[in-house]
């Protein structure tokens, strides 16, 4: 991580923070767009269902517990309306109850907290996954499950453990593995991987929902999120640890006793769905969407952090445009890989 620090700490700045808030903004501006662009053009499993149901109910942040925390919490939302982000701050204990019935009625401290608006959550990823895999196949795709050690021919040749592949273009999209998989010609690609959490709590059928909104806690570093027939929580950031390595027993037990302290009439965990992933990081936390200057065939599409889901379809679009030598949407200068030469 020596190397990836020495990148890191200048992007922790002021001005490299605003850079990263600038660029962020222009793609998450895009993203819903995309992903209602995706949803049309997306096969239906069951044509009498809608497998894309979203959550629209915008995101509740909880910053304040008390009222020394509502100027930051002002704060907070000033910042990010420069970015065209826009949230309603509530202070008035009747107006987050009315949010929020179950949550405040056990947790009544919370000084205030911010309704993030033009937000919502997926339901069931699972679903939306199968979905996008069979409208790829339905399309003339191939689906090819292999393990890639490189790519090779300025980009044109995937080497792989059951053969070799030849491609016009390659676009690696490789999530913390992409630096294993790069070209050593290329250089070296400055993407880590940042270990995350989730846990999840099944929820009665025909009960009463408990969370109306994603909820996020600031304290605690994680979002509730309610899912079909569960609400899940994820959250916390793990460094120095292997990507490879089990995940650390303890930082479930410590998420789930953060949300229970939040939300203490929370069902059971149900713990086989515990599960650690890994996020792929640029050390300025700006994904990389790229071609790669000394590898024509080469396009990167990595390095999304903590809004892999979020930027999945704007990130896909544009390195589509790229594959095909299209206008890119969005101005691509600033997520170029030639920024860490």
């Amino acid at each position: 991580l020596v190397g990836f620090a020495k990148r890191f700490f200048p992007a922790c700045s002021d001005d490299g923070a605003k850079e990263t808030m600038t660029r962020l903004a222009a793609l998450c501006s895009n993203a819903d767009p995309a992903w209602r662009r995706l949803f049309a053009d997306l096969k239906h499993t069951n044509p009498s269902e809608d497998p894309f149901t979203i959550h629209a109910n915008p995101n509740l942040i909880l910053h304040a517990t008390n009222t020394s925390g509502v100027p930051g919490l002002k704060s907070d939302i000033s910042l990010r309306k420069e970015y065209n982000m826009t949230a309603t701050l509530y202070t008035d204990p009747k107006d987050l109850k009315q949010l929020e019935p179950v949550l405040f009625a056990s947790a009544p401290d919370f000084a205030g907290a911010a309704l993030w608006e033009n937000t919502w959550s997926f339901r069931c990823p699972a679903t939306l996954l199968k979905s996008m895999h069979d409208t790829v196949l339905s399309k003339g795709g191939e689906w090819i499950q292999d393990t890639v050690s490189e790519v090779a021919d300025l980009g044109k040749t995937i080497l792989a453990a059951n053969g070799v592949y030849e491609a016009d273009i390659t676009v690696l999209a490789g999530g913390w593995e992409t630096p294993g998989i790069y070209p050593k010609a290329a250089g070296k690609l400055p993407v880590t991987g940042e270990r995350g959490y989730h846990i999840e709590f099944k929820v009665p059928e025909g009960g009463e929902p408990i969370l109306r909104h994603s909820v996020g806690w600031q304290p605690g570093k994680f979002f509730l999120t309610p899912m079909n027939g569960r609400i899940r929580a994820a959250g916390l950031s793990e460094w120095g640890a292997s990507p490879t390595t089990p995940p650390t027993k303890e930082r479930f037990e410590y998420l789930e006793k953060q949300c229970r302290t939040l939300l203490p009439s929370l069902p059971p965990r149900d713990t086989s769905c515990d599960w650690m992933g890994v996020r792929p990081t640029t050390p300025d936390y700006i994904p990389i969407i790229s071609k790669v200057p000394t590898h024509p065939h080469l396009i990167l599409a990595t390095g999304h952090g903590h809004l892999g889901a979020t930027l999945a379809a704007i990130s896909g679009e544009l390195a589509a445009s790229l594959a095909t030598g299209g206008e890119p949407a969005t101005d691509l200068s600033g997520f170029s890989v030639e920024r860490f030469s």
